[in-house]
């Protein structure tokens, strides 16, 4: 798991909340290191295709985060092999596109 591209703990486990159909990480970040409530959690790619790690934006306009806590705030994992299959086959849209 990375803060700002500096390692600073693990993932400690997963599993499934079934009432809300959510994804559960139980995280252990290093003593020191301060996360805000309003953190955001992201699934990041090493290189093209490397291994996937937790990233984590700290935020900083909130309280901090208490051992325990929750990080709500979440961006998904961006595909990268169906965004390359997409530009190789010309499905990609830009802004500029009419399509």
């Amino acid at each position: 798991m990375e803060m700002m591209g500096i390692e600073i703990g693990r993932v400690e486990g997963l599993t499934m909340d079934p009432q809300q159909q959510k994804a559960v990480v139980e995280i252990k970040i290093r003593n020191g290191i301060r996360i805000y409530d309003d953190a955001i959690a992201s699934i990041k790619t090493e290189g093209l295709i490397g291994d996937e790690y937790l990233s984590i934006d700290p935020g900083g306009a909130g309280a901090l985060l208490k051992p325990g806590g929750s990080i709500i705030e979440t961006q998904p994992p961006v595909d990268l092999i169906d965004l390359i299959g997409k530009s190789a086959f010309g499905e990609v849209k830009t802004k500029d596109s009419k399509q």
